[in-house]
């Protein structure tokens, strides 16, 4: 998956199911790659 979409399934994740933990690892591999910051 890109990371833009997965970094939207992150956010989305985060408020409605709160999985920091299971996607935290998302953070770390795709945060530069994206640009985005958490």
């Amino acid at each position: 998956m890109r990371c833009e979409i997965i970094w939207y399934l992150h956010k989305l994740g985060s408020i409605n199911y709160g999985n920091q933990s299971i996607l935290r690892s998302v953070d770390v591999h795709c945060t530069y790659q994206s640009g985005f910051s958490y």
